[in-house]
């Protein structure tokens, strides 16, 4: 008998049957295997943090075991996260374990086939720049509409730019637009709350930290 392409040769009709239905549930597993494997290769996730999660941040002081359970109680909310567009701010000195939070959490996204990328902000505004150029084959409306719809956006580095009001506009029109559609962001800087408004603009940071929590990295740097 004939199955797509495939011949199935059987002594009875029920052993092809069986032999059909082993092959259907390969070929789905396959399938979703490649799927999650687009949807990681889509997140952008650097190399450094291929293998960073939630399971293997290293614990040492009630600080990192707070900001553990933040990362952790946030992905156990996740379908209310997602419903109402909560997300996260983690700040502090560099090299305190804030993007690998984050990652995690974006990995558990990932799971259960829903959307994350991961950027720095200042990808984020050369991108929005270059698509201003006459030759460019994006649009700024094209650029914004991919990061306005997915699941989870993680923007890294924020407060590193030169705090432009281009760049503050820039910003803005991202985070607002996700604000909006009730998109969770998780925000990583290396700036304080004072800073960061002055760097960001107020009204994006209050943006990014309704209905979150901000989750403040004070410890010292695992790189030292």
């Amino acid at each position: 008998m004939f199955v797509g392409e495939r011949i199935v040769w059987s002594g009875c009709n029920e052993c092809a049957a069986q032999l059909i239905e082993r092959e259907n549930r390969a070929f789905a597993i396959e399938a979703e295997r490649l799927y999650n494997r687009r949807l990681f290769n889509a997140a952008r996730i650097p190399k450094r943090f291929e293998n960073k999660g939630l399971e293997n941040y290293r614990v040492e002081n009630k600080g990192q075991e707070n900001a553990l359970n933040v990362a952790l109680q946030y992905v156990d909310d996740l379908d209310l996260n997602l419903s109402n567009g909560s997300g996260l701010l983690f700040y502090g000195a560099s090299g305190t374990g804030k993007t690998h939070l984050a990652i995690g959490i974006g990995k558990k996204f990932l799971e259960v086939n829903l959307s994350v990328m991961y950027v720095r902000a200042s990808s984020i505004i050369r991108e929005v720049k270059e698509s201003w150029s006459k030759e460019s084959k994006r649009k700024e409306s094209d650029l914004f509409a991919k990061l306005g719809e997915l699941d989870l956006l993680i923007v890294d580095e924020l407060g590193r730019q030169f705090g432009t009001a281009t760049e503050r506009m820039i910003l803005f029109e991202l985070i607002n637009g996700r604000y909006e559609q009730m998109k969770p962001t998780i925000g990583i800087t290396n700036l304080d709350g004072a800073n960061l408004a002055e760097c960001l603009g107020f009204a994006t940071l209050d943006r990014l930290r309704e209905k979150g929590k901000s989750v403040c990295f004070d410890w010292k740097s695992f790189r030292s």
